[in-house]
C-alpha cells in the first residue's frame, strides 16, 4: 500500500483570514526557516497552573517526522485525532509506542521540547486589572519569548524566517489578531537575535492550526497533558464510590511514568516539577528537553 500522507496541517496567519499556507509545501519553504507550534493546557491546578508547552523544529525536518509519525500511527490502527485525554486501558500501549518515536526525534535534537508552568506556591502579587484580564497572553508571550532561548542559538550569521503556529484559540477574531501583534513586537525587542544574526516572525508568520491536522501538535499534545497530570497528582486520584483510582487514571498513570522515563533516558537527572537546569547557559539552546517553572516577581 501506498504511503500515508503526512498530517502537518494547515496553517492559517491571523492577520490575513482567507490566506491558507500549507506547511508541507517544502518546495517553497526555505531550509532554514522553523515552526514553532504551541499549546496550553490547564489554567488552574491543584499544584501547578498554566501550562503552555511547544516544539521547535526546523523545515527541512517537518516532512520527515511528520511523515514517520502518520506512518506509526497507521501501523497502530489510531485513525483519529491522537490526545492527552483519551488516554484509556485500550489505547495505553499505542500511545507508548508513538511516543517512544516522537521522543527519539526530541532526544536526537531534531524537535526541541519545552514546557512552562506556574506553581500555585509563588502566586504574583499587587496585578493590576491589565494583568489579570490579560493573563493569557502575556504568559503566553512570555513562554515564547524565552523558553527556547534564541539568544543562545548557534545556527551562524543571518536572518532566520520563525512561523509561530498556534492550537486553535478560543476568543473573537479581535481578540486573536490583538495577541498576533502582540507576538510581532518579538521582533523589535531583541530577544530572538543571537550572534551573527536572528530569528524573524515574516508578516504572515503566526497563525492557528487545528491539531486534527498535524500530528506533532498531537504528540505536544500528550506531553503536556502527560506532565500536568504529574504536576498535579492525578495519578494520586481515588474514586469516592469505589475507593480505588479509576481505569482512565491508572492508564494515565502509565503512560505519564513511560513519557517521564524517556526523558529520563538522555536526561537522567530530570525533575519535573522545576526548571530544568542547563550549565553553560550557551547549551540552553541545544537542550533537547526543559521545563520552565515560571515565577513572577512582579511587586
Amino acid at each position: 500500500s501506498s504511503p500515508p500522507v503526512p498530517r502537518r496541517g494547515r496553517f492559517v496567519p491571523v492577520t490575513v483570514q482567507k490566506l491558507i499556507w500549507e506547511p508541507h509545501e517544502s518546495q517553497t519553504m526555505p531550509l532554514n526557516e522553523f515552526f514553532l507550534y504551541a499549546d496550553e493546557s490547564t489554567d488552574k491546578g491543584a499544584h501547578f497552573s498554566n501550562f503552555f508547552g511547544g516544539l521547535l523544529v526546523s523545515s527541512d525536518m517537518v516532512e520527515p517526522i511528520s511523515l514517520a509519525l502518520a506512518s506509526e500511527k497507521l501501523h497502530l490502527n489510531l485513525h483519529q485525532e491522537v490526545k492527552w485525554n483519551k488516554t484509556s486501558r485500550n489505547y495505553l500501549g499505542k500511545y507508548c509506542q508513538l511516543m517512544s518515536l516522537f521522543f527519539a526525534y526530541v532526544r536526537s535534537g531534531d524537535v526541541k521540547v519545552r514546557i512552562m508552568f506556574t506553581p500555585n506556591s509563588h502566586l504574583p502579587r499587587n496585578l493590576s486589572k491589565y494583568h489579570r484580564d490579560h493573563k493569557f497572553n502575556l504568559l503566553y508571550y512570555q513562554f515564547i519569548k524565552h523558553a527556547f532561548d534564541f539568544p543562545y542559538c548557534d545556527l551562524g550569521a543571518g536572518q532566520i524566517p520563525l512561523r509561530i503556529l498556534l492550537d486553535t484559540l478560543s476568543g473573537s477574531t479581535q481578540q486573536k489578531h490583538e495577541f498576533a501583534r502582540f507576538l510581532y513586537e518579538l521582533n523589535t525587542v531583541g530577544e530572538l537575535v543571537f550572534p551573527g544574526g536572528g530569528f524573524s516572525i515574516p508578516e504572515d508568520g503566526i497563525g492557528e492550526i487545528d491539531s486534527r491536522e498535524s500530528d506533532l501538535l498531537q504528540c505536544l499534545d500528550v506531553v503536556l497533558g502527560a506532565m500536568q497530570f504529574r504536576l498535579n497528582r492525578g495519578h494520586l486520584v481515588i474514586r469516592k464510590d469505589t475507593g480505588r483510582r479509576a481505569s482512565r487514571t491508572i492508564a494515565k498513570d502509565a503512560l505519564s511514568s513511560h513519557i517521564l522515563n524517556l526523558v529520563r533516558d538522555f536526561i537522567p537527572e530530570f525533575q519535573p516539577d522545576v526548571t530544568t537546569k542547563v550549565h553553560p547557559a550557551r547549551f540552553r539552546w541545544r537542550h533537547p528537553y526543559r521545563h520552565w517553572s515560571f515565577v513572577s516577581y512582579y511587586k
